[in-house]
């Protein structure tokens, strides 16, 4: 019964990890996104899907017992409930806070360790903390460098469908299957 316990969170860890990299490669992209810069409409849209993805992933790191990770995105989700609510102005400096902490995600989610991940989430506190006028952003001195993302995480290829979806799949399949027999 232990060993069956073991395998089932053995392949609840996998399912977690090829979740998380999808949600992680969407916040990456919509933080580079709000870097360059989007009009007022995209912006809104691109700050809500980013607030869901951390969510999501707040959430399926409880789900599997991976606190450090939740703690993370819990920070990052108040820095970001703040601008929805227009709170908060996103800043370069709050868009690299949430980009370092979902950088330490990642590595804890692989197994490594993140010893700054509570200067990381102090300094999320601070920019979630700041009014949209005086938000002091900028890197604190003592900060250690952090990798960039594709450095720290294997591509995990997956697809998502319905099940009635998948079920038309197969009945396509076996009609195809009749003229090559």
């Amino acid at each position: 019964m232990a060993r069956e316990d073991e395998d089932i969170k053995s392949r609840l860890l996998r399912t977690f990890q090829g979740e998380a990299q999808e949600h992680l490669g969407a916040i990456s992209a919509n933080l580079a996104s709000l870097e360059r810069g989007l009009s007022v409409a995209e912006s809104t849209e691109v700050v809500e899907a980013t607030f869901r993805a951390i969510h999501t992933l707040k959430g399926a790191a409880r789900s599997v017992s991976l606190l450090e990770v939740e703690g993370l995105c819990q920070a990052c989700e108040s820095v970001f409930s703040r601008v929805r609510r227009g709170e908060l102005a996103l800043t370069g400096g709050a868009i690299h806070a949430v980009q370092h902490a979902m950088d330490a995600a990642a590595r804890l989610i692989e197994g490594g360790e993140v010893p700054e991940r509570q200067s990381l989430i102090d300094r999320l506190d601070a920019v979630a903390g700041a009014s949209s006028v005086v938000a002091d952003t900028r890197e604190p001195a003592a900060a250690p460098p952090v990798a960039p993302l594709a450095a720290d995480v294997r591509r995990i290829e997956s697809i998502r469908l319905a099940t009635a979806e998948l079920d038309a799949l197969f009945v396509r399949a076996e009609d195809l299957l009749v003229p090559k027999l």
